[in-house]
């Protein structure tokens, strides 16, 4: 076995809180180039069960173990002591190790501390025989910048092989699983069959097998899809947004109903998105369109605030209300009663378009999808003026 994974958390097994860190270990791994995780195992806030589940993954010989939670500052958090007793170690003070809390001092005896780039509990690591036990934070954030943004990440990929295999993650946009398979399937013969994740900004579609293979049926989707591609990996269309935003000194104010605060929220979670994001404004109440957005009470009263044509002014007049290149707007309806969620978007900028799209999905989802197919589109919008 080349990697064992254990979670800890009583919050875990009780449901309180999802399991993010499965997919954020083996998405660190595979995009690595090194094989997923071979076994997962949950454990309680007991220093038996953590014990336990040790000595199960020791008795598989991986290279690796994974554990995480239990390395925080209150009594629950003793996945430290747990791991010292099962493997017969004392716990060493380490004078030098810079903290303002006495227990992050303490470490298993032979393993190294490493300090927490994003919060305050360390990760350590060390040796039983040939497998190397990494000990990290079980809040995602905090484990994923120490796979990131520490040596840990490197430590632990230097006792995996590279895999023969590669992962390549096709993201696309503006169409749903059935419309994508709808086009793809007429080049299974060139392509084979591959798997089709759908998420909130759009489908993805995963490659896996040889390099030489996955590059060549990457190229021949790219032909197939053209503009409806818009990344890869782990690209974010958001952080595609941002990027050409600021490369071409571009900025962008949006106009919302529907997604209520959706866009601004993916817009600024970009690091320096000042540079770019002038205000947003949710009109949610028809009276709101008309008075703060400038929506015509006639276009309203006879196309209804549900149409290209309410779209098109909200864009427009947001877009000169904060002096940006770019306004942005979403009007529609999340939850539909009567039918299927759907939602017009506008764009202005050089002029103003318009889109619709019908949804499925329960409300919250639907606003999220509502506003990553507006920053696809304008992507796309991006990417005609090359």
């Amino acid at each position: 076995m080349e990697t064992g994974l254990i979670l800890t958390g009583n919050e875990l097994l009780e449901g309180f809180v999802r399991d993010e860190n499965t997919s954020i270990v083996a998405h660190f791994l595979i995009m690595n180039r090194r094989h997923p995780p071979q076994r997962v195992v949950m454990a309680g806030d007991r220093a038996g069960d953590i014990a336990d589940s040790l000595r199960y993954m020791l008795e598989k010989s991986p290279r690796v173990i994974i554990i995480t939670g239990g390395l925080g500052p209150t009594e629950d958090d003793i996945t430290v002591q747990a791991v010292a007793k099962a493997l017969g170690r004392d716990l060493v003070r380490d004078e030098d190790f810079e903290t303002d809390l006495e227990k992050y001092r303490y470490r298993i005896e032979d393993f190294i501390l490493i300090p927490n780039p994003s919060g305050k509990a360390p990760g350590m690591f060390g040796h039983e025989g040939d497998t190397l036990i990494v000990l990290l934070p079980g809040v995602p954030s905090e484990l994923r910048g120490f796979l990131h943004e520490t040596r840990m990440g490197k430590i632990i990929l230097d006792h995996l092989p590279i895999a023969d295999e590669m992962y390549l993650l096709i993201k696309t946009g503006g169409l749903i699983e059935r419309e994508l398979r709808d086009i793809l399937s007429r080049y299974y013969d060139r392509i084979g069959i591959p798997d089709y994740i759908a998420t909130p900004s759009g489908v993805i579609i995963k490659l896996r097998g040889k390099e030489s293979e996955v590059l060549r049926k990457k190229e021949i989707i790219e032909k197939i899809l053209g503009s409806y591609i818009w990344g890869y990996n782990d690209e974010t269309l958001e952080g595609k947004i941002a990027d050409i935003l600021k490369r071409r000194g571009l900025t962008i104010a949006t106009a919302e109903s529907c997604t209520s605060g959706k866009l601004p929220d993916l817009l600024t979670s970009i690091s320096g998105s000042s540079a770019y994001f002038k205000g947003g404004m949710v009109a949610y109440e028809t009276s709101a369109k008309e008075r703060l957005l400038g929506v015509p009470h006639e276009v309203i009263e006879k196309y209804t605030v549900y149409s290209h044509q309410t779209a098109a002014y909200m864009a427009v007049n947001v877009k000169n209300l904060f002096g940006a290149h770019i306004g942005i707007s979403t009007t529609g309806m999340a939850e539909n009663p009567d039918g299927s969620p759907f939602a017009f978007i506008g764009i202005a900028f050089n002029n103003v378009e318009t889109h619709y799209r019908e949804f499925i999905g329960e409300r919250n989802l639907v606003r999220t999808k509502i506003a990553y197919y507006a920053l696809f589109r304008l992507f796309q919008k991006f990417t005609e003026m090359r």
